[in-house]
């Protein structure tokens, strides 16, 4: 269990419980660095969640104004970055993650040849500003004779992704949309190795911290020798907490947590909270009698009481509202059962919609 400094101290630098002084998600996303976006409404909510006030809408159109960018990134998984960071990220991180998905592609029979013969006729096919969905994209492809069955769409797109060929660019609908890098997003002033190293260690620790080294090398992707050489470029910016055997770093400018008061919030699955770390079994809250498997990461939304994982949660719809249905590991006292429906209606406040909330039995009526 990591001490109640550590998880107030990552609450407030992940601007969830912080004083917040971003008011635009684009400002938001570079300090975290990069969110992870599998679940892309999910990862809309997790930048709400750090930008009180702002709703899907606003994440939309800043995807749209161009100062966010999804794609794969960290880790080969999809991610929203902002735009000035996309390509010095990727040439950083793609000598790490390409190779993971050899015995994948062997298996699909994809390799060097089809890929470039693929990105060609993507570029071909999104030139002009086109933005095309994932389906009509397949079908160019498999006009081209380049098959995409059996999962080799999500290769083809992943490499073209990684190797700076395509983004996604602004839902269609909603459909998500692919466009061309080169178009889509100007070129911003480029890193060395060495200062994208620097860079990415100093976005982490500065957000994600206290953490350890072995957290950031996790969270990038980045193997060992070179999470461990992007922190020593970094460490003299850095202060330390040593806890059960380990050392926690964080950002010399980083102001002290404050404001905790039993906080409760309804974080989304796949949140940086959670999957920024190695070590998530620690935020498992004391109450809960038995083991939540977080070994592959949160696939619920979960519930955070005091910063610690505390339940799920699930949205569902019916005419009218959301419906939010909260499954708490324990009983909740009243405290938490009305902090649970103020951080339910923050949610519905994101989505715009009148919310019905259930906690076990009960059901707690609000109107947004």
């Amino acid at each position: 269990m990591l001490n109640q400094e550590i998880i107030r101290q990552r609450l407030h630098n992940q601007h969830i419980s912080a004083a917040h002084r971003f008011t635009q998600p684009d400002q938001l996303v570079t300090w975290i660095g990069a969110v992870q976006a599998q679940d892309y409404p999910a990862a809309k909510w997790g930048i709400s969640l750090r930008l009180p006030g702002t709703n899907g809408a606003d994440i939309e159109k800043a995807i749209a104004r161009r100062t966010i960018v999804r794609t794969w990134a960290l880790r080969g998984t999809l991610h929203i970055l902002a735009a000035q960071d996309l390509r010095w990220i990727l040439a950083l991180i793609r000598p790490s993650v390409i190779p993971r998905h050899g015995p994948y592609n062997r298996r699909l029979g994809l390799d060097d040849t089809i890929f470039a013969h693929s990105q060609a006729v993507m570029e071909k096919a999104l030139q002009g500003g086109k933005l095309l969905t994932r389906k009509e994209l397949a079908a160019v492809l498999e006009e081209n004779k380049i098959p995409t069955q059996e999962l080799r769409l999500n290769f083809l797109l992943y490499r073209a992704a990684l190797d700076g060929v395509i983004c996604f660019g602004p839902l269609r609908g909603k459909q998500e949309t692919i466009t061309l890098l080169e178009e889509w997003l100007p070129h911003y002033p480029e890193k060395s190795r060495e200062e994208s190293l620097a860079e990415l260690a100093i976005r982490y620790f500065s957000s994600h911290g206290p953490a350890t080294v072995k957290d950031f090398a996790w969270w990038s992707g980045l193997t060992a020798t070179d999470g461990k050489a992007a922190f020593e470029l970094v460490k003299n910016q850095l202060t330390s907490t040593d806890e059960n055997g380990n050392t926690y770093w964080q950002g010399h400018d980083n102001p002290p947590a404050t404001d905790f008061s039993s906080a409760v919030f309804l974080a989304p699955d796949y949140d940086e909270y959670l999957v920024g770390y190695a070590d998530r079994q620690a935020l498992l809250h004391p109450k809960i009698q038995t083991k939540v498997d977080l070994t592959f990461g949160l696939l619920s939304p979960t519930i955070l009481i005091d910063g610690l994982i505390a339940g799920d949660w699930k949205r569902t719809f019916d005419k009218r509202n959301v419906v939010i249905t909260c499954r708490p590991y324990y009983a909740l006292n009243a405290n938490e059962s009305e902090k649970v429906e103020t951080a339910a209606n923050r949610f519905a406040d994101f989505l715009r919609m009148p919310a019905v909330l259930k906690i076990k039995d009960q059901i707690l009526n609000s109107q947004v």
